[in-house]
């Protein structure tokens, strides 16, 4: 299960070793994954702009997108938009 997490959110260290982190997108009701997977959360945090920059490039409309970061447990294959 997908689990959007608010980037002033911050899992605990014993959360952090059970999840892989992304930077995600949203878009109204829909919702992808677009870097990753990182095993700090911190580190994904530090992407979200990078994230928001190739969403822009690649899709104008992007620009009225939400931009976060997002968790899977740690090892489940997920689709990034971009690596």
């Amino acid at each position: 299960m997908l689990t959007p997490m608010r980037i002033s959110e911050d899992p605990t260290p014993e959360q952090e070793q059970e999840l892989d982190f992304y930077v995600s997108v949203m878009d109204g009701p829909k919702f992808g994954l677009l870097l990753g997977p990182y095993e700090k959360h911190a580190e994904t945090k530090t992407d979200v702009e990078r994230g928001r920059r190739l969403a822009n490039e690649a899709d104008p409309w992007a620009a009225f997108y939400g931009f976060g970061t997002a968790s899977l447990p740690r090892g489940t294959s997920a689709r990034v938009a971009f690596s």
